[in-house]
């Protein structure tokens, strides 16, 4: 996207006309110099209309293993597996003072809390099983389709959505249960032995979903007896949490449409934008040219328009809440790699996806920067560039499984952002 300096921008209804005419608010008396005059008015610049506006999407800043959940899902929808290590183990414990080797794991069990508000239960419950990984997979990249995705390494699972082996235990889980144990079983001192391991790989566990049904559940938790060496007829219990967790699933969620803003989900979708903005706004009814230089802005927001909930299963399972954030440069350069600066005082929101409905507005205040771009404007004119950039980002991302989606400038401008600017002009002396 080329900058270009303007020398004014027209002020426009949210429906897209470019004349409109707006009443003045307020106006203010003269004060102490006759024909001082401070007028007050409100701008609506639809974004789909101002040429100057850029708007995009980039993700990718997330992802199922950077989530505070495990998703695992069976339905015509959706499939998705979970997949957990225990990292640490002891192969030492501490007993009456002695410190003493462990020589045998006698007892294993994995606690999984429900997260009863996201899962999705029949009537009969969610048949879950937990069974062994065969092949290693890396946490931050495993997909649907790779165990690893690194930077020069991709590996395919052999199975597409992992290579699983033996069953160790199976529970059906119902909306009534706050948290379920699977047993380990015979494979216990086998798999706790190569976990304590450090010089074995850990391939980890999985959780999947064999009938119908979502399971949702958070860190899983070991709890194991140990024997100790000194010890032999004492067992010792500990705990460790999973040190490494992740979902894997199928489908994808689809590609961002021409048009649409897509916000949120647990591949961290963010909005990014860009305005540069004219030293002045022409609105039209008698107010004539305002300057922005120097203005009082008494309010300023960044209105975002809801589309209807996006197809199953991706809409926004929860309320998420996000914040605006400026950029450093134009993301035109570098995209999702753009370096971003401070937070936009007061910008932050919650998008509750059972209040939204196609058109619903959300805004977003800008005061601040507006203010701030007044504030430099009167002490440096149009010597720098008069420009807004800004991403928006849910706060913390991968908070849900899914996203919400918004109208784009690009898209049907009856959906487009819209910039709302309340200011009072820089004081104009008349003569009396």
């Amino acid at each position: 996207m080329t900058f270009r300096p303007v020398a004014a921008l027209v002020a426009v209804l949210a429906t897209g006309s470019v004349a409109c005419t707006r009443e003045e608010i307020v106006s203010v008396e003269p004060g102490n110099a006759p024909g001082e005059t401070a007028p007050t008015v409100e701008a609506l610049l639809n974004t789909a209309v101002i040429p100057d506006w850029t708007d995009t999407v980039f993700s990718g800043f997330s992802g199922p293993s950077n989530a505070g959940f495990i998703a695992v899902q069976e339905s015509p929808d959706l499939v998705s597996h979970g997949l957990f290590r225990i990292g640490i183990v002891r192969d030492t414990v501490f007993v009456t003072d002695t410190f003493s080797a462990v020589i045998a794991y006698d007892s294993a069990r994995i606690i999984a809390t429900v997260d009863a508000n996201r899962s999705d239960f029949t009537d009969a419950g969610i048949t879950v099983q937990l069974r062994t990984v065969e092949q290693d997979w890396h946490n931050g990249t495993a997909t649907w389709q790779l165990a690893v995705d690194t930077v020069g390494a991709q590996v395919p699972w052999t199975t597409p959505g992992g290579s699983f082996g033996s069953v160790l235990d199976e529970v059906v889980v119902t909306a009534a249960d706050d948290s379920v144990v699977f047993e380990l079983g015979a494979a216990t001192d086998s798999l706790l032995s190569i976990w304590a391991d450090t010089s074995q790989a850990n391939l980890g566990l999985a959780f999947v979903v064999v009938d119908s049904g979502l399971f949702v559940t958070f860190i899983p938790l070991l709890v194991y007896g140990t024997v100790p060496e000194l010890f032999p007829d004492t067992t010792v219990v500990t705990a460790s949490s999973a040190t490494e967790r992740t979902f894997v699933f199928d489908p994808p969620a689809p590609p961002v449409p021409t048009g649409v803003l897509r916000l949120g989900g647990v591949n961290g979708f963010r909005i990014y934008g860009q305005l540069v903005l004219g030293d002045s706004i022409l609105v039209t009814g008698g107010t004539g040219v305002v300057a922005i230089g120097g203005a009082q802005i008494n309010a300023a927001q960044l209105i975002i328009r809801s589309l209807n909930a996006p197809a199953p299963p991706f809409g926004a399972e929860a309320p998420f809440s996000s914040v605006t954030f400026r950029l450093a440069i134009n993301f035109d350069v570098l995209g999702p790699k753009t370096p971003v600066a401070e937070l936009v005082e007061g910008s932050d929101i919650i998008i509750d996806p059972d209040s939204l409905v196609l058109g619903s507005e959300l805004r977003i205040d800008f005061t601040s920067r507006l203010q701030e771009l007044a504030d430099s404007l009167d002490r440096f004119g149009t010597e720098i560039e008069p420009q807004i950039r800004f991403g928006i980002r849910a706060i913390p991302e991968g908070s849900t499984f899914g996203y919400w989606e918004f109208g784009s400038a690009e898209g049907d401008s009856a959906l487009a952002p819209i910039l709302r600017i309340i200011l009072t002009g820089a004081t104009a002396f008349g003569l009396p």
